[in-house]
């Protein structure tokens, strides 16, 4: 062996190995190693033994362990399987690599291994399409050659499957003889399922259901042949229980597997008229409408309003009022009503003061004629809390790339006299101040818009900000702070 200073290269020493024996060594004992080729070079002592032929032997130099995996798309779903061939190139003598067949449980979802080191060549056939919808083939592989022969490759994978049958429906096959008609004529529709591929559908069940899917009204069954169109079918709906819009929809149930569900399911509306139509009808809470869950102050305006284009007039007789499943009656002081006649709308406000918690409101209400703004009464679940706060404080989205809105919940019997945003760097200099009035808030929810820019209008520079959020209550001041982040 010979040693080098790594600094200078300077020459210091050198030694045998090992000391070679006279007869019958023939290892190697001195070492020499080719930085630029990243190879190695030994040479065998000869020791003046005409058995020993001297040689250098060549090694490869610094390496990576080469392990590695690859696993393939999935395949699926289909109607059969029939094989799998898969081309693996291993040019590598000591190249190693492990074939796992696996499958998409249809219950689990997970996927579990079927069969370990396959052969090229494997039939498919024993596979349950229904319990495993999905295939695919994975490799483990491993290469110690140290990058002195080419690497493996997979070439190809071939799964032989045969297709599934997509039955599908389209709003052109679903007709009506007439789509507007007067209450108690009966109404007569045709309708045909078509299907796609090479598989037939010989027992498809259509669904219809007439306003709804908890009313099935006509399931016949039919046989659609492979790409074409079943025979037509018809039926008639008797209108003497229905009024105005209504709908027909048709759900197309092979009991198979095929590609897509989502196209099995079609509707067709019709009309049902009378001597006058339903009120319109709303609900809002200090101007907003609201949704179940939502948050409203414990001072509410709440307006109800019904407006019919009958001349019958409206009075307090058609309405019901229900909170917290106890009757309002319209003598109560918070409620008031007013009335303009025929053309207008009737609008009731109702001023309560609501304790802390879980509220719900119940209205029904119909025009002279007997006719329901809804088939359901409208009713909401909302929540007070009387006690003045703001919650919920983020914005989104973050990071951004142009803009954002900062959202929030306000809570409490109080609007904050004055919000301010204000959007500093992470030095904290002050780059925008964003005031709020209370006419810019509502008790709920609120989203505010930023366009991302500066007090001057400039745009700015990726980074991370902090944003102080400032709410003046009329008993407190809350200060929230939070990071938000531009990229682009």
């Amino acid at each position: 062996m010979r040693r080098y200073l790594i600094s200078d290269g300077f020459f210091e020493e050198e030694w045998l190995v090992r000391e070679p024996h006279p007869a019958s060594f023939q290892r190697y004992f001195a070492w020499c190693y080719d930085w630029i080729h990243d190879k190695i070079y030994a040479s065998v002592f000869r020791n003046a033994d005409s058995t020993v032929v001297p040689k250098f032997g060549k090694f490869a130099g610094y390496y990576v362990d080469a392990n590695g995996t690859i696993t393939t798309k999935q395949v699926g779903p289909v109607a059969w399987w029939n094989n799998l061939k898969y081309d693996f190139s291993n040019p590598s003598p000591t190249g190693e690599y492990s074939t796992y067949l696996l499958g998409q449980n249809a219950v689990t979802k997970n996927w579990d291994t079927l069969q370990v080191n396959l052969p090229d060549s494997v039939s498919l056939s024993e596979i349950n399409p229904g319990e495993y919808t999905n295939l695919r083939l994975h490799f483990d592989l491993t290469d110690s050659t140290f990058t002195t022969t080419e690497p493996m490759e997979l070439k190809s994978v071939q799964f032989d499957y045969h297709p599934l049958s997509d039955v599908y429906v389209e709003r052109e096959d679903f007709n009506f003889q007439q789509d507007s008609l007067l209450q108690g004529y009966p109404v007569t529709f045709d309708f045909k399922a078509r299907s796609f591929g090479d598989l037939s559908a010989d027992s498809l069940k259509l669904n219809f259901y007439l306003n709804g899917l908890d009313s099935l009204v006509y399931s016949p069954i039919v046989s659609v042949p492979a790409d074409s169109y079943s025979v037509p079918v018809e039926y008639t709906v008797d209108t003497r229980g229905l009024l105005f819009e209504n709908e027909i929809a048709v759900f197309g149930d092979q009991r198979k597997r095929e590609y897509f569900y989502f196209n099995n399911l079609i509707d067709q509306k019709f009309f049902v008229a009378r001597d006058s139509v339903r009120p319109v009808f709303d609900v809002k809470f200090d101007g907003q409408e609201i949704i179940d869950n939502d948050i409203v102050s414990a001072t509410p305006e709440v307006v109800i309003t019904l407006e019919d284009n009958s001349p019958l007039p409206l009075d307090t007789t058609l309405f019901t009022i229900v909170h917290n499943n106890k009757p309002l009656r319209f003598y109560q002081p918070e409620i008031s009503y007013e009335y303009g006649g025929q053309g207008t709308p009737f609008v009731i406000t109702w001023k309560p003061t609501l304790n802390d918690g879980r509220h719900t409101l119940e209205v029904l209400a119909k025009d002279k004629s007997g006719n329901f703004f809804d088939s359901t009464s409208y009713r909401v679940i909302f929540y007070v809390y009387n006690e003045n706060d703001i919650t919920d404080m983020y914005n989104y989205p973050n990071p951004f790339a142009r803009t954002t809105h900062f959202t929030f919940i306000l809570k409490g019997q109080n609007k904050p006299d004055e919000l301010d945003i204000k959007i500093y760097t992470i030095a904290g200099r002050l780059i925008r101040d964003i005031k709020l009035s209370p006419t810019d808030l509502i008790t709920n929810f609120n989203k505010i818009y930023w366009d991302g820019r500066d007090e001057d209008g400039d745009e700015i520079g990726n980074g991370v900000y902090l944003y102080k959020v400032i709410a003046k209550f009329p008993d407190k001041t809350k200060t929230i702070t939070q990071k938000l982040a531009k990229v682009r």
